[in-house]
């Protein structure tokens, strides 16, 4: 099946196309928004398996969906890396990528009793898709991601006790 076919097959189906096809596909899928609607093109990287992506990803796209978070899919998404590290950035814990929001911080809002849904839309910078790839990261490195949470734990209760030490202490 041609690629121009395999998208009119999703879109009439309303499903997103989940692709390998990083060579020909972006430009058969700007083409075919050109002419009709589709729900969307996610490419992955050929080392993902699609059945893993696919298991991964989680879009409501559904015209009943909890309105405030970013629904949109305006075009083709790469989805290689959506969580990443900058040592500039967070002390270079893991974050959701082109943003400052860590998987910690998103980790904790669930951890709090927020449904992804209310986590996207708390921020509302962030699409749905990016709140599930940092808890799908927080579920593969719990570890990593508590240690995180309990570093953050105890620097709160550090900086509370200075604080409160700094009231009595009167310098003139």
């Amino acid at each position: 099946m041609e690629d121009p076919d395999v998208l009119a097959l999703a879109a009439s189906l309303g499903r997103v196309l989940v692709s390998h096809d990083h060579e020909t596909m972006p430009g058969h899928f700007y083409r075919f928004l050109e002419k009709r609607e589709s729900p969307g093109l996610i490419l992955v990287p050929q080392v993902l398996a699609i059945g893993s992506a696919i298991e991964e990803l989680t879009w409501l796209g559904q015209p009943d969906a909890l309105p405030g978070y970013n629904r949109t899919m305006t075009g083709a998404v790469e989805i290689g890396s959506p969580v990443d590290r900058d040592p500039a950035i967070r002390a270079g814990r893991p974050k959701i990528a082109g943003t400052g929001v860590t998987v910690m911080r998103v980790a904790a809002w669930y951890k709090m009793g927020l449904s992804p849904e209310g986590i996207a839309t708390q921020y509302g910078h962030l699409s749905l898709a990016q709140v599930h790839a940092a808890l799908a990261y927080y579920h593969a490195n719990p570890e990593e991601i508590e240690a995180d949470l309990g570093d953050e734990e105890a620097f709160a209760v550090g900086a509370s006790r200075k604080k409160g030490e700094r009231r009595r202490t009167f310098r003139f």
